[in-house]
């Protein structure tokens, strides 16, 4: 027996595939929002990272002498 699918079935399925990779190409491009442009370590340390061309020291709030 011989199945026959119609042609309205992959035309759907070419927008799904064409849909989710749209999707999935604006989902990774728009995550990169420096998320990790600002460094703290030590005690009040830290470096900020947003101008690649000249970061800038900082001072936190950020505690680092009670973690041990």
């Amino acid at each position: 027996m011989i199945h026959i699918i119609p042609f309205y079935f992959f035309f759907t399925m070419k927008k799904l595939v064409i849909s989710i990779f749209i999707v999935f190409l604006f989902s990774t491009i728009s995550n990169s929002q420096n998320q990790n442009s600002i460094w703290i370590f030590g005690d009040s340390a830290g470096i900020d990272f947003s101008n690649i061309q000249n970061p800038l020291p900082i001072s936190s709030a950020m505690d680092g002498l009670d973690s041990v």
